[in-house]
């Protein structure tokens, strides 16, 4: 299987553990919230832009007396400039997903793409493509939005033309744009005979923003610190981003030795700290008692219990070299 179809294929798993719908990391349980999609997309062969050596992403077949050229006219209706996307920390789970939406007939088929921000509809925007989010026929609605919707994921990477390879998006402005068939079965993003933008394809009028990732950061000890056995120490340590989740708002504080990997069973759980969502600065007293800890070299890794919605969101974080505990 394609990797990154194997990696959406496990967040899908875990959503449904935790009672998601679909294969979306929407959470559904509020009434005033705006309900996920329930659709699919339809990925067919591929096809290169114009001036493009290699393969594009998928595109649709022709289908003859369905829409003549022109027709599908596409408008950008959000994000189209101010929003904020992925803020995963607000109340609920709304962060998690997002939603695209966009007038005009994408029945055939859709491409969107995550744009730089000086991208604008006067010049081909093809040079300003960060990567591509989805590309296919989409069958999906969202409550709330009466024109076409694709709900965005916040997994904080994209892919490259193909399909093949992931593309890490750096927190920060963006732009979505959105491309129809164009009648003839090709997603042209510019008309170079003529020299202006097609038809079949807009952008956001203004940018929006894309949240940063969830984080930890191990303040203190972060390497080369020497400790003396019998004291007592504050181990610091940042959370960024953090979602809500009730009692998965839990870190876990580690100790070990050089080498060690908890993946093989190996340290030891020095205590676990309740955080909140957002963002903020969390200690541990730590009573290094004489007997139960030996002088050596050691590190601290800071990693959550487990239980978000998204694997491994946040990383673990472990201090960037050792620190000594000494004897008395």
């Amino acid at each position: 299987m394609n990797p990154i179809l194997l990696r959406y294929a496990g967040v899908a798993l875990v959503a449904a553990i935790f009672g998601i719908g679909g294969g979306f990391f929407a959470v559904n349980n509020k009434a005033s919230r705006p309900e996920p999609p329930s659709g699919t997309t339809v990925a067919v062969p591929a096809q290169s832009f114009p001036g493009q050596k290699t393969p594009a992403i998928p595109t649709v077949p022709v289908i003859p007396g369905v829409h003549s050229e022109g027709e599908n006219k596409i408008t950008v209706l959000t994000p189209n400039g101010g929003e904020t996307f992925c803020d995963i920390s607000q109340p609920g789970s709304e962060g998690w997903w997002n939603v695209i939406e966009w007038s005009g007939n994408t029945d055939r088929g859709v491409k969107i793409a995550l744009l730089r921000p000086e991208a604008s509809s006067d010049k081909d925007p093809t040079p300003h493509i960060v990567g591509w989010i989805v590309a296919g026929q989409i069958y999906t609605g969202v409550k709330g939005y009466p024109g076409n919707t694709y709900t965005f994921n916040c997994t904080w990477e994209v892919t490259n033309e193909t399909f093949t390879e992931g593309i890490t998006v750096i927190p920060g402005k963006y732009k979505i744009l959105v491309v129809a068939d164009d009648g003839k079965g090709k997603f042209v993003l510019w008309n170079k005979n003529a020299n202006m933008p097609a038809t079949n394809y807009d952008m956001s009028d203004q940018s929006f923003t894309i949240a940063p990732k969830p984080k930890v950061k191990v303040i203190f000890p972060n390497g080369g610190e020497v400790l003396k056995i019998g004291d007592t120490v504050s181990i610091r340590f940042e959370a960024d981003n953090i979602p809500n989740h009730g009692m998965f708002n839990v870190m876990d504080v580690w100790l070990l030795k050089p080498g060690q990997s908890r993946a093989s069973g190996e340290g030891l759980l020095l205590q676990k700290v309740g955080i909140k969502p957002g963002t903020g600065t969390y200690v541990y007293e730590w009573k290094l008692w004489p007997g139960v800890y030996k002088p050596g070299d050691y590190l601290i890794e800071i990693d959550d219990i487990g239980g978000w919605i998204v694997a491994s969101l946040p990383e673990p974080d472990k201090s960037d070299t050792t620190f000594r505990l000494v004897a008395p």
